[in-house]
């Protein structure tokens, strides 16, 4: 593959790694919220893939030398930091809206 078409899928890999990481804040607050009983213990299996998925996503990145490349690194950096934000404000909205009652 050439090293543009690596760089293109090392671009989307990092995206979905940011993503499921942004999940794992998201399932945790939702954890911490939920009274325990069948749908919480669905939330926490869904935790548990979920942080699989991200450590599965940050090995093959790795496997493509995803790491050697700073400039790649950074991106990756900045878009799990960026897709954490977005999960919290998300999760921020989601509970004023509960506690208000729309």
């Amino acid at each position: 593959m050439s090293d543009t078409g690596t760089q293109k899928i090392l671009q989307y890999l990092e995206e979905a790694h940011a993503s499921e990481v942004g999940l794992v804040r998201v399932l945790q607050s939702q954890i911490a919220m939920t009274p325990g009983g069948s749908y919480r213990t669905g939330i926490e299996k869904h935790l548990r893939e979920t942080r699989d998925h991200a450590d599965r996503l940050k090995t093959r990145i790795a496997e493509l030398d995803g790491g050697s490349n700073p400039l790649q690194a950074g991106i990756g950096v900045a878009e799990t930091v960026f897709a954490q934000a977005l999960a919290l404000s998300k999760r921020t909205v989601e509970l004023m809206c509960v506690f208000v009652g729309v």
